[in-house]
């Protein structure tokens, strides 16, 4: 499914309506088609090794983005509770 659209980014980009992105994307995909697919085979197993280190590190820089927004709500409710209960503290009084 993701392949009709260009792979996952330009799946994003057509999602998210970012035509600058999605025409970037086409222009790498031309660019790319137009070259001679000759690729050595050790060159691309370290390709795939470098990209799977990325999409890991680009994950867990996620995951700790969600962490820390996490915390954030959880701060604002508590705060939002405190400021609720001395306010009913001092409306009552």
């Amino acid at each position: 499914m993701l392949k009709e659209y260009g792979g996952l980014l330009g799946y994003i980009a057509g999602f998210f309506g970012d035509k600058q992105i999605k025409d970037i994307l086409d222009e790498i995909r031309v660019a790319e088609r137009s070259h001679v697919n000759n690729y050595d085979k050790k060159l691309v197993n370290q390709s795939i090794v470098h990209t799977r280190e990325d999409m890991a590190g680009v994950f867990l820089h996620i995951s700790a983005l969600n962490r820390q927004i996490w915390v954030i709500r959880r701060s604002l409710l508590f705060t939002n509770i405190l400021l609720a209960l001395i306010l009913i503290k001092l409306w009552w009084n």
